[in-house]
C-alpha cells in the first residue's frame, strides 16, 4: 500500500472524515483507497468487544496491579500475546491498553488498572506487554498520556508539574514503550497538563512524543476527551473517538478552510492513520487466526497461573496451607466476590468463581460460609438464575421492531453496540421463583420509563445529569418498587430517550427496607399492601444485588406483633421463601474474585 498516493487521492472531506470514529469501537472504511473498517476494543484486562455490556464471552485476566507483582517481563509478553489471541477472535485491531499511568494514592479510581507506583518498573512491563501484542499483528495503545493519577475531576484537572517531574517519572513509562517496544498508537488523556489539554498539547505531543522520542504512530484521543478543534489538530492529536460526530467533522474541515488548520497537517494525521492501518492488516483481507475459548482448559491454568504467582504471602503463623477441620468464610464478599472493575476495565468473562465457591472445591464440606451485610452502594443487573427468558427489542419513532435479541443479562448499552439509534428499548424477563414472593423490582438508566410488573404499571423519568457520559455508564439512576409476584410473572421495561446504560432491577427486598416496614405496622403495613407495592426513586445508591436470607425470614416473623399480624406472618413466610430462592440464585451466580477471574 502507498500511503502518499492515498493521502493524495482522497479529497479534504474524505480525509477529515477518517480521522473521527465511525462507532463506539470502531473507524470509517475508505473503500477508494481500499480501506477496511478498524475495530478498537478497551483492553487493560480483556477484549472487551463493541458492547459496553452483554457482548462476546472473553477471558478476564487478573488485574494490572496483581500482574506488576510477579516482576516478570516474560508473563507480561505472555499477556500481551493472549491478548492478541483474544483480539483476533472478535476480529479487533487495537486493543486500548495497556494503562501505564502511575499508582499516587490506594484511592486512585483506576489504580488497578495501572502496575505500579514506580516508572521503571510500569515501563519495563509495558513494553513486554506491547511487544506480546504487537507480535501478532494486534495494536497496542499504552495511555493515558500524560500525568493522569487521578479519576477525581479527571476531566478539568489540571496537573501541574516541572520538568523535572515529568520527565522522571510520567513520562518515563511512556519514554521506555516508545524506545523499545515501538506502540502503533498512545491514547492522550483527559486532564490538563500545566494548564494545557493533553489532547491540545503541542509541547508534549509534538515536541516530546513525536519530536524527541521519534513515535511514528498514531495518537488517539481518550473517548470524548477532545474538547477543540484547530487546537487539538494542530496540537499533534491524529485521532477523535469516538464517533460519528465531536469536534472535528464538519467543523475541522471549516478550521482548514478559514486557514487555521493546513491541510498538510490533516494529511500528516491521516498518513499516521493509514500506516496503523497497514500494520494491523486493514487494507484487504485480513487472515485471523483461531485461538483457545475463553473458558478452555489451556485459558483457566494460564490465568490461574497468572493469579497465583503475583501473589506472596508476608506472614504466616501457621494457618497455611489449610487443613483445619472446619473453616468459616465470613462477608458477602465471599459469596458476592467482586471479578473486575468498571469502564473500560469490565468485560463478560466466560464464568466466575466466588471465594466461597473456590475454598467449598478445595475443602469441601469443612467450609461452613456465612453471608455478611450488605457491601453495594448501588444496584447491578440481576445475578444469573434470578430472570430468565431475557429479551431485548428496540424500536423506531413508529413503534416498528428494529431488532430483537435474548440476552443473558437484563441490561444493555443503549449507546454505542446494536441498540444506538433505537427510539425505544424494551427489556423483558420472567422472574424464576417457585411460589409467590414479594421482590424489589425496577429499573436504572437515563430516560423515560414505563414499566409493566404484576398486572400494574409505572412511568418514571430518569434525568441525565449533565449530559456527562461517564455518569449515564457508570453511575445510573434508579426507581425500584415492591411487588408481589408469582411463577411465571414477568417484568418488561420500555425506556425512551435512553443514554449510555438501561437495565432491569431484581432482588429480594432489602433488609433495611424490611425493617422500616415492620417497624411501621399495623395501619401503616396495612395500606402498603393494599396498594401491593411501594416506590422508591433515586440515584441508584440505596440498593444491593442481593440480600441475606436469614435477614428475610426474620423480617417475615417480626411482622407477627402487629395487628393482624398472623395473616401477614403467614404471607411474609411464603414470600421470604420465594426471596430466599432468589437470593439462593444470586449468590449461585456472584462474580468470582479477581484473584481468581476466569479460572479455577
Amino acid at each position: 500500500m502507498d500511503i502518499e498516493k492515498a493521502v493524495a487521492s482522497l479529497d479534504l472531506e474524505r480525509k477529515v472524515r477518517l480521522l473521527t470514529g465511525s462507532a463506539l469501537f470502531a473507524l470509517h472504511p475508505e473503500p477508494a483507497i481500499g480501506l477496511a473498517a478498524l475495530k478498537v476494543s478497551d483492553g487493560p484486562t480483556g477484549v472487551r468487544g463493541a458492547e459496553l455490556r452483554g457482548g462476546t464471552i472473553a477471558a478476564l485476566l487478573p488485574n494490572a496491579t496483581l500482574l506488576a507483582q510477579h516482576w516478570d517481563l516474560e508473563l507480561a509478553r505472555e499477556v500481551g500475546s493472549l491478548l492478541a489471541d483474544e483480539a483476533a477472535a472478535q476480529q479487533v485491531h487495537v486493543v486500548l491498553g495497556p494503562t501505564i499511568n502511575l499508582h499516587r494514592t490506594p484511592l486512585g479510581g483506576r489504580l488497578f488498572e495501572a502496575y505500579s507506583e514506580d516508572p521503571l518498573l510500569t515501563g519495563a512491563l509495558a513494553t513486554a506487554y506491547v511487544r506480546g501484542l504487537q507480535a501478532k499483528g494486534i495494536a497496542a495503545t499504552p495511555k493515558h498520556f500524560v500525568a493522569n493519577e487521578s479519576e477525581t475531576e479527571r476531566r478539568t484537572a489540571s496537573s501541574v508539574v516541572d520538568e523535572k517531574t515529568l520527565r522522571e517519572v510520567y513520562l518515563l513509562p511512556f519514554e521506555m514503550v516508545v524506545a523499545d517496544a515501538q506502540p502503533w498508537a498512545v491514547m492522550a488523556a483527559y486532564n490538563k497538563v500545566n494548564g494545557v489539554a493533553a489532547t491540545d498539547h503541542a509541547e508534549l505531543v509534538e515536541g516530546v512524543l513525536k519530536g524527541e522520542w521519534g513515535f511514528d504512530g498514531l495518537l488517539m484521543s481518550d473517548w470524548f476527551a477532545t474538547k477543540s478543534t484547530a487546537e487539538s489538530a494542530n496540537g499533534g492529536l491524529d485521532l477523535v473517538m469516538p464517533g460519528p460526530g465531536g469536534p472535528w467533522d464538519d467543523q475541522l474541515v471549516a478550521a482548514v478552510r478559514a486557514g487555521e488548520v493546513t491541510e498538510a497537517t490533516v494529511d500528516e494525521h491521516v498518513r499516521r492513520l493509514l500506516r496503523l492501518a497497514q500494520r494491523v492488516g486493514a487494507f484487504g483481507e485480513r487472515e485471523w487466526p483461531s485461538a483457545p475459548a475463553p473458558d478452555s482448559q489451556e485459558r483457566r491454568e494460564q490465568l490461574r497461573r497468572f493469579a497465583a504467582r503475583g501473589m506472596t504471602v508476608l506472614t504466616n503463623s501457621g494457618v497455611l496451607p489449610l487443613d483445619a477441620p472446619k473453616v468459616a468464610l465470613i462477608g458477602r464478599h465471599a459469596v458476592d466476590t467482586v471479578a473486575q472493575g468498571g469502564g473500560s476495565a469490565g468485560l463478560r468473562p466466560p464464568h466466575v468463581v466466588s471465594i466461597a465457591d473456590g475454598l467449598r472445591s478445595r475443602l469441601g464440606d469443612r467450609v461452613s460460609v456465612v453471608d455478611g451485610v450488605e457491601v453495594r452502594t448501588r444496584y447491578a443487573a440481576p445475578a444469573p438464575g434470578v430472570l430468565r427468558d431475557i429479551r431485548a427489542t428496540t424500536y423506531d419513532a413508529a413503534g416498528e421492531v428494529l431488532a430483537s435479541q435474548d440476552v443473558e443479562i437484563a441490561e444493555l448499552a443503549a449507546y454505542g453496540g446494536w441498540a444506538q439509534g433505537a427510539a425505544a428499548i424494551e427489556i423483558s424477563g420472567e422472574v424464576v421463583l417457585t411460589e409467590p414472593a414479594r421482590l424489589l423490582v425496577g429499573v436504572r438508566g437515563f430516560g423515560a420509563w414505563t414499566v409493566d410488573v404484576a398486572g400494574e404499571r409505572h412511568e418514571q423519568r430518569l434525568a441525565w445529569a449533565d449530559g456527562i457520559v461517564e455518569e449515564a455508564l457508570l453511575k445510573p439512576p434508579a426507581w425500584t418498587a415492591e411487588a408481589d409476584l408469582s411463577p411465571g410473572d414477568r417484568i418488561t421495561a420500555t425506556v425512551r430517550e435512553a443514554a449510555a446504560l438501561v437495565g432491569l432491577i431484581t432482588q429480594p427486598v432489602p433488609a433495611h427496607r424490611r425493617r422500616d416496614r415492620c417497624r411501621g405496622a399495623g395501619r401503616t403495613r396495612g395500606r402498603r399492601r393494599g396498594r401491593g407495592r411501594r416506590a422508591h426513586r433515586g440515584t441508584g445508591d440505596r440498593g444491593v444485588r442481593q440480600d441475606h436470607a436469614g435477614a428475610a425470614r426474620r423480617a417475615g416473623r417480626a411482622g407477627g406483633g402487629s395487628r393482624g399480624g398472623q395473616a401477614d406472618r403467614g404471607r411474609g413466610e411464603r414470600g421470604d421463601a420465594g426471596a430466599d430462592a432468589v437470593a439462593r440464585a444470586g449468590r449461585r451466580g456472584a462474580v468470582g474474585g479477581a484473584a481468581r477471574s476466569g479460572g479455577r
